[in-house]
């Protein structure tokens, strides 16, 4: 079954709830709050693709190569999902590349050449299908011995798997044995994104919010509503617990207002769900808007008082090779970060020190699907205090926000600058140009919830 129509069709036990929300597309936000906006285009200052005159034309052309591509996944769904191997939405390819195992069911082959009028579609040959590469890498994560993964990914020609062993104390586990090609490498586990600042009711996806129980500081993600409307806003679920509360800012710029309680945890999925109407204020129970922050900082300069918002207007799966944005609290707006691979399992290093040489190596939280993405220049992708915080990308007239996914973790194999928040912060903040992030898609329909959009 393709990961894509997997995190669709997850959503069957929920099959009342999802008829009766009517999906997981937008729900119009109340525009009648009198909180202000800057309701301005995001300015992007990473340098176009070669061969792009905007950055509106980049995103143009992904938005036509992802709706191909969802059309290329439906109809192999319909087929029986059996042969697909890999799909990809690259923009920078400036076409679909499909990898397929065996020959092409006819209707298949009919949309393609549909398609082929307005979109350039390539067809390759697939050395496995997507189905049996993500058996496997189930069957492989199910029985390693616990601690010696660090990541299990599809590599993106369908030809295996891409395998990272955890390195701890300097030696790392044998590879695991396997019928399917593997790609092993060795590294580090993926750390988690723990440490804009002053946010009110209704909350906004990209603030940053401090959960005074784990000493921790994270990011909200964006906003959701459920059957009844009520609003509430996904973040990591690593960021809290049932019950506890997260607080604006942090620990050393806090705010006055209660973003809410943690309601609602899927810990594989790394996502978590927190309700602020639960914590009242002065003038009632708080909310949540459809929008998210986007400024942008430089190197060392602190997002404590950033406005900059863009309205969020839809929420869909990512692609491979697809262009998107982070925006935590922390590093601020970061663009050009192009996705890898849409269905990897990490294992997380879960900070605990177990023999005393201050590795953290105690067992990892292990978090399934998450989306890789790289930045393209070798800039930071996130940073830590970022977790939670939203996936998205942008319209094509940089005016709206689509809804991606959410912080999990960043790679300490790959370090970047950070921008933001200074490195140099006590305790010493470490930023990756590689992100993991929880699929958006697969958030809703685990927790029965639609994105809130605004004008």
């Amino acid at each position: 079954m393709s990961v894509l129509r997997r995190t669709l069709i997850s959503v069957g036990a929920l099959a009342l709830t999802a008829t009766m929300l009517g999906g997981q597309s937008a729900a119009m936000a109340d525009p009648a709050d009198d909180k202000p906006v800057e309701n301005r285009p995001v300015v992007i200052s990473d340098p176009v693709p070669d061969g792009y005159g905007s950055w509106r034309e980049v995103f143009t052309v992904q938005s036509e190569l992802h709706d191909a591509a969802i059309a290329i996944v439906d109809a192999a769904a319909a087929a029986g999902g059996d042969q697909l191997g890999s799909i990809s939405a690259n923009p920078l390819d400036r076409a679909v590349k499909v990898y397929w195992k065996g020959l092409l069911p006819e209707r298949v082959g009919q949309l393609i050449d549909q398609l082929r009028r307005t979109v350039p579609v390539e067809v390759l040959p697939a050395r496995y299908s997507e189905r049996e590469l993500l058996l496997e890498q189930d069957r492989i994560g199910r029985e390693t011995p616990p601690g010696q993964l660090a990541e299990i990914g599809l590599l993106p020609d369908a030809s295996g798997l891409d395998v990272t062993l955890r390195r701890t104390a300097g030696v790392a586990p044998a590879a695991p044995a396997s019928p399917i090609h593997l790609e092993v490498h060795q590294g580090e586990a993926p750390m988690p994104m723990y440490d804009r600042y002053h946010d009110t009711s209704p909350f906004w996806g990209g603030a940053a919010f401090f959960v005074a129980a784990l000493g921790g500081g994270c990011t909200s993600g964006f906003s959701v509503v459920d059957l009844y409307n009520h609003h509430m806003m996904v973040t990591a679920g690593h960021c809290g617990a049932i019950g506890m509360d997260a607080v604006t800012g942090d620990p050393t710029h806090a705010g006055s207002d209660y973003i809410g309680e943690f309601t609602r945890i899927d810990a594989q999925r790394d996502a978590g769900v927190m309700d602020p109407s639960i914590v009242p204020i002065p003038s009632g129970s708080a909310s949540t808007g459809g929008r998210v922050y986007v400024g942008a900082f430089a190197s060392s300069q602190a997002p404590y008082a950033d406005a900059s918002s863009l309205p969020v207007s839809d929420a869909t799966a990512s692609l491979r090779g697809e262009i998107v944005f982070t925006s935590g609290s922390r590093s601020g707006f970061r663009g050009n970060i192009q996705v890898t691979d849409p269905s990897t399992h990490i294992w997380v290093a879960s900070g605990e020190d177990v023999d005393g040489d201050g590795s953290g190596d105690g067992l990892p939280k292990f978090y399934k699907p998450m989306v890789k993405a790289v930045q393209l220049n070798g800039q930071n992708a996130t940073g830590q205090g970022d977790s939670g915080g939203p996936v998205g990308q942008l319209t094509p007239d940089q005016s709206h926000v689509i809804a991606k996914g959410t912080i999990s973790a960043g790679d300490p194999n790959h370090p970047a600058s950070c921008t933001g928040v200074p490195a140099s912060t006590t305790p010493l903040r470490r930023c990756s140009s590689v992100v993991w992030y929880a699929p958006i898609k697969g958030t809703l329909g685990t927790f029965g919830l639609k994105i809130l959009t605004s004008y």
